[in-house]
C-alpha cells in the first residue's frame, strides 16, 4: 500500500527508564479505498515513535533500517482503522533518499497481535514517501527547561548537527528546526 507522511525527530528526557535523547518519529498517511476487501486497504494512518538511531544528522537517515534502533524496546507501532486505533509491531523497516531534498522512500512491515484464540495476521506492508519535516525542543518535556532559541539549539546541538538545520522557530509550545535550504537562514552559520 503506497503513502504519503513525515518524520520529525524530537529532544525528549529524562524520564525514570530512559535518559534524554533524541526520538524519531514517523507517520504514514494513505487515501482509504472505499471499497476495500482487504483489512490493509482500510488503513488510514501508521505511527511509529520513539525510534532512536544512531546517527547524528538527519540526512543519515538514508540507509537506516529497524536493525539500526538503538533502543528497540522503546518503539511504539499503531495503526488506525475505521477510526480506531490499534497496537502493532515493527517488524522491517528501510529508509532510502530520494533524489529530493528532504525526501525519503520508507518501507515498512507491521505485526498486528491478534488474540490467542485467533490465528494470527500476516504482516501488513506499507511503501511510502515521507519528508523530513523538523527537529522539535518541547520545553515542557524537558527537565531542567530551556528557555530560548539559543538554550534549544544549544541542547539540540548535542544530538544532532544543527549545520543542516534552519534558524529555530517559536510554534505556540515548541521550537521547530526546520531542514536547511537556499530560503531559509541556517541555525550554525559556521
Amino acid at each position: 500500500m503506497a503513502g504519503f507522511g513525515s518524520i520529525n525527530a524530537h529532544v525528549f528526557g529524562p524520564r525514570d527508564d530512559f535518559t534524554r535523547s533524541l526520538f524519531w518519529v514517523l507517520r504514514l498517511g494513505f487515501e482509504v479505498q472505499p471499497d476495500a476487501s482487504e483489512a490493509q486497504d482500510a488503513i488510514q494512518a501508521v505511527n511509529c515513535d520513539w525510534m532512536t538511531f544512531p546517527i547524528q544528522d538527519w540526512r543519515r537517515l538514508d540507509g537506516c533500517s529497524a536493525a539500526d534502533f538503538v533502543r528497540p524496546s522503546l518503539v511504539e507501532c499503531s495503526f488506525y482503522m475505521n477510526g480506531e486505533h490499534f497496537l502493532a509491531g515493527v517488524r522491517s523497516l528501510s529508509i532510502e533518499a530520494t533524489s529530493r531534498h528532504a525526501e525519503f522512500c520508507v518501507s515498512l512491515d507491521i505485526d498486528v497481535p491478534c488474540g490467542d484464540d485467533l490465528d494470527p495476521l500476516p504482516p501488513l506492508h506499507f511503501d511510502a514517501v515521507v519528508r523530513f519535516e523538523s527537529c522539535l525542543v518541547v520545553p515542557e518535556n524537558l527537565h531542567p527547561k530551556v528557555e530560548n532559541e539559543a538554550e534549544a539549539a544549544a541542547l539540540l546541538a548535542g544530538f544532532t548537527d544543527l549545520a543542516s538545520l534552519a534558524t529555530p522557530v517559536w510554534d505556540r509550545f515548541r521550537f521547530v528546526f526546520k531542514p536547511w535550504n537556499n530560503e531559509l537562514s541556517p541555525a550554525n552559520p559556521n
